[in-house]
């Protein structure tokens, strides 16, 4: 702490006392610097035919989100199959290996390094693992704030990355009961996806993926990133959407073979996600 003593009519004083974090607490707990290396979208790795680990350690962080395919996690010799939606955390040094198992292994990836990332690995919120990131594809928008030329787009990338880092402290898939609940979500997702026109009910999806309603409900939302209310709807929408593209039925037709109370509702439910209304949709 350094003082700067300023003399005032000979008999007052001021003392201006300026203040400092010290140098160590500055670097350790108050950087943020986090850099991006390598980003790759929807990249399609060769599928490996043989189920057996070529073990491999990086020098900086990456974050492989599954988007597509089939893949299988090693470590320790130890194998976790890895399904769409979920995410890969690698740590520097830390030996592994992840690959798609007799089909591609389709991911977006970030590789990224710095002081804010080794922060989070010391503190324990990043660790080396598979977590669940949901279906939307939320490394695509750091990936294209940061290849703008715009430096605040650039910024934004960054905390878009910190954020995520900092949700991934949530629980890690480890669990073979885990494991087994977000593979029936994912059996679940591709069922309704198959049936649009169905309302499903809570407790049927629940009773399918044999659990609770409120056990069913928060897994749901942590594994798409939607509660399964939204979730349904978004998919009977853009369902009918693409219908609508596809042939002349009345918009009437379509709210009442997607199971909608009415006309209204269904135009009122489609602005809410399109943002226009189905006539103004169908025309564009």
């Amino acid at each position: 702490m350094q003082k700067t003593v300023i003399n005032m009519h000979k008999k007052n004083i001021i003392i201006k006392e300026r203040k400092s974090l010290p140098r160590k607490l500055m670097a350790q707990d108050f950087s943020l610097d986090i850099s991006l290396l390598n980003y790759r979208a929807m990249c399609c790795n060769t599928p490996r035919l043989v189920n057996e680990p070529f073990y491999r350690t990086f020098d900086f962080y990456c974050i492989s989100h599954m988007v597509g395919g089939k893949g299988v996690f090693w470590h320790n010799d130890i194998m976790t199959e890895v399904h769409p939606g979920q995410a890969i955390i690698i740590c520097p040094d830390f030996v592994h290996d992840f690959f798609g198992l007799g089909e591609s292994y389709i991911e977006d990836t970030i590789d990224f390094t710095g002081t804010g990332a080794d922060y989070f690995r010391q503190k324990g919120i990043i660790t080396s693992g598979i977590i669940s990131m949901g279906t939307e594809r939320r490394l695509m928008s750091i990936i294209n704030d940061y290849v703008s030329i715009n430096p605040i787009s650039q910024i934004h990338s960054k905390l878009n990355l910190i954020n995520l880092l900092l949700e991934t402290k949530s629980p890690h898939l480890n669990g073979k009961s885990d494991n087994k609940h977000y593979h029936a979500i994912d059996n679940l997702i591709r069922k309704v996806c198959l049936n649009p026109e169905k309302w499903w009910t809570v407790s049927e999806m629940a009773e399918l993926c044999e659990l609770s309603q409120v056990q069913f409900r928060r897994v749901f939302l942590y594994y798409s990133g939607k509660t399964p209310k939204n979730f349904i709807e978004e998919v009977k929408l853009k369902a009918a959407a693409r219908k609508m593209l596809d042939c002349d039925h009345p918009i009437c037709q379509l709210a009442q073979q997607f199971n909608y109370h009415d006309q209204f509702h269904f135009s009122r439910r489609f602005k809410k996600i399109f943002g226009i209304n189905p006539s103004e949709y169908r025309e564009k």
